[in-house]
């Protein structure tokens, strides 16, 4: 029997129901519900964030009755309309948005969920933070005011973009972690590598989640080669989706890509810098040097300054239409890009992920 399962671990089924955890500052005997819902405090917040949660988005919705959009709107909208299973965008916002329009056609509905998971996932962390580690009065009230009225997670939910879900699966997540710090669990382990999982579908962020589980599996109390096997369990979640995007990908652009737009980022981020480093076009990839001229051409015309132009703020060369990336696209791909925007950029993302990365590696000042 190894220390995960020993009684005095305080080993708990679910994370947050174990009747001992042992915090930073002491030892809880109750356990974390009736911690919630029976301590006099507890409740009187619990009644203000939620009360105050549904004032709150009735007085936003009021004053912005629509929900805001962006361009990534329209790819995770084209991805639920159509039922794709890989695009620009990963696809698990998209299976969102499909299961929500499958209740009711309503925006306000979508803003209204969305909201709801926030401000639940943060009253999980908020009370898993006050059973923890006991804070100080004053900590718990600055610490409530900061979580439950602050109107970034109104204009977050607002908007048709994965913001809203991602942050609530990962603030779910992270709070469990803290749970794992103090009493690790085979429940809350599996439940973390679910929400890896399901957060590595909606943002590509996710990935580096492991890195940071990792860091408190080392430190728990558990045999070595169990700590191992639960560092590994996310990659059986990851590999097959990345697999199944592949091939997604594939059958649209004809290349087996895990993220098009990766080729995209890693172009974009070189060409930041090509106007301070020396490029030998020569040696390029020979099927790049066409965009390389493309680039040169297009740092003799741009005034000074003109690609840190705010509204595209670290993506100028992604989404300014004049810039060489979309246009190289443009005079080579346009019919694919006229009539599937995934296909054009896709056509495109391998090489641009050849030049971005080539230029990256061969960095001359």
């Amino acid at each position: 029997m190894g220390p995960i399962d020993h009684p005095s671990a305080g080993i708990a089924t679910i994370p947050g129901s174990t009747s001992a955890v042992e915090g930073f500052v002491g030892v809880r005997k109750q356990p974390f519900l009736a911690f919630v819902f029976n301590e006099k405090s507890n409740r009187r917040f619990l009644w203000i964030a939620l009360i105050g949660s549904v004032a709150q988005l009735i007085l936003f919705k009021l004053c912005y009755p629509f929900p805001d959009f962006m361009s990534d709107s329209y790819n995770y909208i084209e991805s639920a309309a159509l039922h794709l299973n890989a695009n620009i965008w990963p696809v698990g916002y998209a299976k969102f948005l499909s299961f929500i329009h499958q209740i009711s056609y309503s925006d306000t509905l979508l803003v209204t969920i969305q909201y709801l998971l926030v401000q639940l996932s943060l009253l999980y962390f908020f009370y898993t933070v006050k059973y923890l580690y006991k804070p100080s009065p004053l900590t718990v009230k600055i610490q409530f005011i900061a979580l439950f009225f602050n109107p970034a997670s109104l204009y977050l939910s607002n908007s048709v973009l994965s913001d809203a879900l991602f942050g609530s699966i990962t603030i779910v997540w992270f709070s469990i972690l803290l749970w794992q710090l103090t009493s690790p669990t085979r429940t809350g382990l599996l439940l973390q590598v679910i929400l890896m999982g399901i957060a590595f579908t909606i943002r590509y962020t996710a990935i580096y989640y492991p890195l940071v589980a990792a860091i408190v599996l080392l430190i728990s109390p558990m045999w070595r080669w169990e700590k191992i096997a639960w560092m590994v369990a996310p990659a059986l979640l990851f590999i097959p989706f990345i697999h199944f995007t592949q091939l997604q990908t594939k059958a649209v652009t004809g290349t087996a890509e895990f993220s098009v737009f990766g080729g995209w980022q890693i172009a974009n981020n070189a060409l930041y810098m090509y106007g301070h480093i020396q490029v030998d076009s020569s040696k390029l990839p020979q099927e790049t040097r066409d965009l390389d001229r493309m680039v040169k051409q297009y740092y003799k015309w741009a005034p000074p300054g003109y690609i840190n132009l705010a509204e595209f703020d670290g993506t100028f060369f992604i989404k300014h239409p004049e810039a060489p990336l979309k246009q190289y696209m443009f005079r080579h791909y346009k019919k694919e890009h006229d009539s599937n925007v995934f296909l054009g950029w896709g056509k495109v993302s391998p090489m641009y992920n050849k030049y971005g990365t080539w230029l990256i590696s061969h960095l001359t000042f």
